[in-house]
């Protein structure tokens, strides 16, 4: 079910599975960062208002450049809201190299976050981890 809708990205819902997918757009490449950063709180807020054990992130269309200084405003100010939602899992789904380059960062902020993290170039690899 849809959730929300923005030129930019698109929240699904699967109440079966408690799953939040955020699909990002083509359209990204116009972003700013504070577009950037108001779809990451909206992400955050609705996986308040729907029960979600796991959340995906669609970004295999997403063509903005975020700061590196993002990462961190998202780790210190974001990920608290996904932890206090009751997120267990948080898979990415992204393109070659982008993926790769995910997976090599990722275990430097692993711990901090408070959830689980996977990375994935199919979307049924993706909901088959969210689920088990």
């Amino acid at each position: 079910m849809e959730l929300f809708k923005h030129p930019f990205y698109t929240f699904i819902y699967d109440p079966r599975r408690r799953i939040i997918t955020f699909k990002w757009t083509t359209e990204t490449e116009k972003m700013q960062v504070y577009d950037y950063q108001e779809a990451i709180h909206n992400f955050a807020g609705f996986a308040f208002d729907n029960p979600a054990k796991g959340l995906l992130v669609d970004l295999r269309d997403f063509r903005y450049q975020p700061p590196t200084s993002l990462g961190n405003w998202r780790d210190d100010v974001v990920s608290p809201r996904y932890v206090k939602a009751g997120v267990k899992k948080f898979a990415y789904l992204a393109p070659p190299g982008l993926l790769e380059k995910m997976q090599g960062a990722a275990d430097e902020y692993k711990q901090k976050r408070g959830f689980e993290e996977g990375y994935f170039g199919s979307e049924d690899g993706a909901l088959r981890w969210l689920d088990s």
